[in-house]
């Protein structure tokens, strides 16, 4: 058996389904988002969620996973990216058996976009639509400048992703490697093997944990100190003249005490 019938497993079961698991998340967060109404808001918030609770698992799988699923294992020096970029322009790359020098700066950039996204989110269901845990604490401005960043971050993680199919494409043509079924069945040519000195960092991965579990207290303990504000009961008058062009909000983010007057919100909330 010649070494270029050799296969080995590089892509583990958790990095092949992080991939695709998101690609279908940010697929049906886009698509929720930018081209169904309101009603599918809901479905938006989940499917948000569940691409946080991805992400997060990713960075911590990136300190503690297999060998190719590492940060470490990451080809980011500058010099590596170059003579990449300038192997790919002469169409001559080298062939890696884990991420290439420009798909781990497209993993790095998909991810660092990604949580833009997701923290952009949560700022933008808290301070505008007064929904989620954080509904109390992030003031409404916060929240509408945050809905622009939102829409700008994911139509940047588009482009991303884009650009990242294009260049996985580009690879599998020049290399003659098949790496989209590699994402599917983890398995890569071993002739094609340039080892990396990665290794598990168990302390790194405790210390990114505890962060994270001191951020979450934090988040919790504002939540608690500022519950969200009370629900409120919509009048004729809001219904008749401001229902059919805006969505209500609660009486706080009236500019005055006429506005208030006008709508008969403000009455109503103090019943």
């Amino acid at each position: 058996m010649s070494g270029d019938d050799i296969k080995i497993q590089v892509w583990d079961p958790f990095i092949r389904s992080f991939h695709w698991l998101s690609v279908l998340g940010v697929l049906l967060a886009s698509g929720s988002g930018f081209l169904l109404s309101d009603p599918w808001l809901g479905l938006h918030v989940v499917v948000g969620c569940a691409l946080a609770v991805l992400l997060a698992a990713r960075f911590f799988w990136g300190y503690v996973g297999s060998q190719y699923g590492l940060f470490s294992s990451f080809p980011l020096r500058r010099q590596e990216i170059l003579h990449h970029l300038l192997d790919l322009t002469l169409l001559r790359p080298r062939h890696y058996l884990g991420h290439t020098p420009l798909g781990s700066v497209m993993v790095v950039g998909l991810m660092t976009v990604m949580a833009v996204v997701v923290v952009t989110g949560i700022l933008v269901l808290s301070g505008e639509e007064r929904q989620g845990p954080l509904a109390g604490v992030v003031p409404y401005v916060i929240g509408h400048h945050a809905k622009a960043l939102h829409s700008l971050s994911t139509l940047a993680l588009l482009a991303l992703a884009a650009l990242h199919v294009v260049g996985v494409l580009a690879e599998s043509l020049l290399t003659k490697q098949n790496l989209p079924k590699a994402m599917i069945d983890g398995k890569k040519e071993a002739a094609f093997h340039i080892p990396y000195a990665a290794r598990r960092s168990w302390g790194q991965a405790a210390k990114r944990l505890g962060q994270a579990a001191l951020l979450g207290f934090a988040l919790a303990l504002l939540a608690l100190l500022f519950p969200p504000p009370p629900t409120i009961t919509l009048t004729s008058n809001y219904v008749r003249h401001c229902g059919s062009c805006h969505d209500p909000f609660h009486p706080s983010l009236l500019s005055s005490p006429a506005g208030r007057k006008r709508t008969g919100i403000g009455q109503t909330a103090q019943e």
